[in-house]
């Protein structure tokens, strides 16, 4: 699953994928439906992970539950790339520090952002060769450089 849809995907191939979610009210939980039977909670985890992180103060971006690649990638100390991410969380600037969660929206990072939220919203899901067009301008490759970034300390037992 890419990430919140207005309904089941499963159920209803027609449904939308919000992109952006500005505030977890109870109809956005209510999306989340139960959690889910081959993952550890499902997008209710996710989205419970995302009100803690935006009342805390921190923005977050929700990395794809599709591939290990985003997750992989920073545990193992790379960077951030917009291919692997599939939400944004909260409004931030350049050099904004944001918390990356894992599929099951478990923090695994923190890092500071190579771009603003709306520019991520528009280069979310592309890879390297397409964030130009989309962006208007030659921006970075990656959303968070991992010089950028540093691990949350649960996961680094």
């Amino acid at each position: 699953m890419k990430g919140l849809y207005e309904q089941d995907p499963r159920a209803n191939p027609d449904s939308n994928l919000l992109r952006r979610i500005d505030v977890i009210t109870p109809d956005i939980v209510n999306m989340a439906g139960e959690p889910g039977q081959f993952g550890s909670g499902g997008m209710v985890t996710k989205i419970d992970a995302a009100r803690i992180a935006v009342e805390s103060g921190c923005d977050m971006v929700l990395a794809s539950g599709v591939d290990d690649h985003p997750t992989k990638a920073v545990l193992d100390g790379g960077s951030l790339l917009p291919v692997g991410v599939v939400d944004i969380v909260g409004d931030f600037a350049r050099g904004d520090a944001v918390s990356i969660s894992d599929r099951s929206g478990q923090e695994i990072a923190r890092g500071l952002s190579a771009c603003t939220a709306n520019e991520a919203r528009r280069i979310t899901g592309l890879r390297s060769r397409g964030l130009s067009a989309a962006l208007g301008f030659n921006g970075p490759d990656e959303l968070i450089h991992r010089d950028d970034l540093v691990l949350a300390s649960a996961k680094l037992d």
